[in-house]
């Protein structure tokens, strides 16, 4: 990554959730200070700002907010980008590194306003576990290369990551395959982890529906204030809350390490939703005895996109696409309805595939017909296919214009001339 800055490459830096993105981040603008530059850490959502100033260190960092104490001085700047468009231009900060923190939430747009003012002065430089925006569309016109720091294969091989396993619904579903809490109780383990829902009233309803059934869980949303947010996540953490539903809240910059179970109740249009959302239930915690991570997929979201939580995706900056799936096909466990890569036996519970008897084709009795090659059919095979012509013509009942145009049609000439009973024959 720091290669970039001197190479003045916008670069893009793509781990997996639970890869230390955010650590990476705070390494290179910690590079840069020491080097006497400055940067300003851009956050898409107001609340990661305290984040963003915790994560970096507060005796470098300060927030261009309202609400936060305006410390010009310190070498991090950390802001929205709204924020920035919304100051005077002699208020914004100097910077010699812009660094776009989640950043396939950023619009080429907001950049190139800010680049008015920026111009080619500052690297810009950023960071994301899924490079595509909410549309799918890669990232080619914020960033000239990418580098891929980890992979879900290698995090999960040195323990950063769990295994999971998968629940799947069934192809070409529309809704859910089961009521979430029936789907829970079967698979879940009572373990504890993230619903993500459709609607408010939805969240709502289904916390209250595990309430009752002696499963405690709470429900918020994007329009939740931080604070409440806050305070119901370090719930869950606690073990205090079981389940945590969620609409638009809870798919990113969400750390619990011990949730482990991820249950899906609404769809998503773009695989890198899905990712997002499974990434919460994937970090490793050792000092809770995680081993695993369960996704309950009641829509079939993963088969829709073909992906499973472990699979390494291919991350593109430019074409339609920013995120490319294996082409491998799904295969689902017959015993225990897990999901995996087709293999032998099932990866959760061992079970073997019984293979599908053969079929054989039907055997029909029907004749079949010679292909003629135009023109360069060879003389034998038009003779005899001009008598077969003629011996239904006379049989049908046709005329012999009749026959000509089909002779013309299987060989680009005309019936050569019949003999003098044929044509009496026809013509009758």
């Amino acid at each position: 990554m720091l290669s970039g800055l001197q190479l003045g490459k916008r670069r893009l830096l793509v781990a997996p959730t639970g890869a230390g993105k955010t650590v990476m981040g705070r390494a290179i603008v910690h590079h840069v200070v020491e080097n006497g530059g400055r940067c300003i850490w851009m956050a898409h959502r107001r609340e990661l700002i305290s984040q963003a100033i915790e994560a970096i260190g507060e005796d470098m960092a300060a927030a261009i907010c309202p609400g936060y104490l305006r410390e010009r001085a310190a070498p991090v700047q950390v802001a929205t980008v709204q924020t920035l468009l919304a100051s005077p231009l002699e208020e914004l900060p100097k910077a010699d590194v812009i660094f776009f923190d989640e950043a396939h939430h950023f619009v080429a747009e907001n950049w190139h306003n800010l680049a008015k003012f920026y111009g080619q002065t500052s690297h810009l430089m950023g960071a994301t576990a899924t490079p595509a925006r909410a549309d799918g569309k890669p990232l080619g016109d914020l960033f000239d290369d990418m580098v891929v720091a980890a992979s879900y294969t290698e995090l999960t091989a040195q323990g950063f990551l769990v295994p999971c396993r998968i629940f799947q619904a069934p192809p070409d579903l529309e809704g859910l395959a089961q009521r979430p809490l029936d789907a829970y109780l079967r698979y879940g383990q009572n373990k504890t982890g993230f619903v993500f829902c459709q609607t408010e009233k939805e969240a709502r309803e289904l916390a209250e529906e595990f309430t009752a059934a002696g499963i405690r869980s709470e429900s918020v949303s994007y329009r939740t204030d931080a604070r409440t947010r806050r305070e119901a996540i370090e719930r869950l953490r606690t073990g205090e809350t079981r389940l945590l539903m969620n609409v638009y809240a809870l798919t990113e910059g969400v750390d619990v390490r011990s949730a482990e179970v991820c249950l899906l109740a609404r769809s998503a249009g773009h695989l890198s939703i899905v990712m997002q959302m499974v990434g919460r239930v994937l970090r490793a915690s050792p000092e809770t005895g995680k081993t695993e991570a369960i996704l309950i997929d009641l829509p079939g979201v993963t088969l829709k996109h073909k992906w499973l939580p472990g699979d390494d995706p291919i991350y593109s900056l430019e074409g339609k696409k920013g995120i490319t799936v294996p082409s491998e096909a799904l295969s689902r466990c017959e015993k225990c309805f897990a999901i995996y890569r087709q293999a032998v036996e099932c990866p959760v519970c061992g079970h073997v595939k019984k293979p599908k008897p053969r079929k054989l084709p039907p055997i029909h009795d029907l004749e079949l017909r010679e292909v003629f090659a135009g023109a360069l059919t060879p003389p034998e095979a038009k003779h005899a296919a001009a008598e077969r012509i003629a011996t239904h013509m006379l049989d049908s009942g046709f005329s012999y214009q009749w026959a000509d145009k089909q002779h013309k049609s299987l060989f680009e000439e005309a019936l050569p001339e019949p003999d003098e009973a044929v044509r009496k024959k026809a013509f009758l």
